[in-house]
């Protein structure tokens, strides 16, 4: 059964009278009997072991630290946890901590955006900004404390407490489900013809199909995580110059591209084909660009058809 945490009344003041030795000691061993009492009942807070606090006489109830909420909180599947109004982490149960891979006493106090990637800091400051207002959700990748980006569902609504208003949050690991989305993805990649590479929002490699390995010269085990611009590399067929990869003109406007006709790909081992190209952003269903798809194909049968058209021309 939780307690009362008791806090004692303020100390009497002094009067005019000089005071003695003993009372001065007597004094200094109060004060450190208070600061000790104030100690426990901070540690007795955090811990949920008290729901009140009892102060000069009035009773100050912890919202949120009744023992059913508590109780229906804790055994929820989802991460929950309560913001103050301008982010702070103030409540949270052992599965939000789980989610984050992060104690329970770091995220206490802690501003929850700095757990966000900062890729998705717009996301995140729209869906705090809209859930002041009403319930809003949507997708943030975080930061967990292994380093490990996962992504989450979160779910924020406004609620009001003794000291304004907060924002309740229930958060869904959607760690798994992207990752069977992505392998959804890769296996209708992998099926067609075509040559496919993807990337990630910096524009390193996350995939590759055969196709692609064919013409790159490199396996997605070489490729995987290093910049496309290693990989993908292309030069114009009359000046012999490179060009920039439309993966580079998709991440700067966000907007599908290609490059212009008589393009070669220069393979790992330096040898050149002929493609043509086009490049295009993965978009969540919120319209977040997490990253870029590039579709190319050798168009050396292409190229020697036209040759011979105009030679019989």
């Amino acid at each position: 059964m939780k307690k009362k945490a008791t806090h004692r009344s303020s100390p009497p003041r002094r009067t005019g009278k000089r005071p003695t030795l003993r009372a001065l000691l007597q004094e200094n061993n109060e004060l450190k009997a208070r600061l000790e009492e104030s100690r426990e009942t901070l540690h007795a807070i955090k811990s949920g072991e008290v729901d009140a606090l009892f102060l000069d006489g009035h009773i100050y109830s912890l919202q949120g630290a009744e023992t059913p909420y508590r109780i229906l909180v804790e055994s929820m599947n989802e991460g929950a946890a309560t913001l103050s109004a301008d982010g702070a982490v103030l409540y949270c149960n052992q599965r939000f901590s789980a989610l984050l891979g992060t104690p329970l006493t770091t995220l206490i106090g802690s501003p929850l955006r700095q757990y966000v990637q900062h890729s998705d800091w717009p996301s995140f400051d729209a869906l705090v900004a809209e859930g002041k207002k009403g319930l809003s959700k949507g997708e943030c990748v975080f930061e967990t404390g292994e380093g490990e980006p996962k992504t989450i569902q979160c779910a924020f609504s406004p609620f009001a407490t003794e000291g304004g208003e907060g924002l309740s949050l229930v958060a869904t690991d959607m760690t798994d489900r992207k990752l069977a989305e992505y392998a959804r993805f890769g296996s209708m990649l992998a099926s067609i013809g075509d040559a496919v590479i993807a990337t990630d929002v910096d524009g390193r490699i996350t995939f590759m199909n055969r196709v692609a390995e064919e013409l790159t010269g490199w396996t997605l085990v070489e490729a995987n995580t290093k910049p496309a611009a290693d990989v993908f590399v292309v030069i114009n067929e009359r000046t012999r110059e490179r060009v920039g990869s439309p993966i580079e003109a998709v991440l700067r406007t966000g907007k599908p591209a290609r490059l212009d006709d008589l393009v070669l790909l220069v393979r790992k081992d330096r040898t050149e084909v002929p493609i043509d190209d086009s490049a295009a952003p993965i978009l969540y269903r919120t319209g977040r660009m997490t990253g870029v798809v590039l579709v190319f194909r050798d168009v050396t049968e292409r190229r020697e058809k036209d040759r011979a058209f105009r030679e019989n021309q």
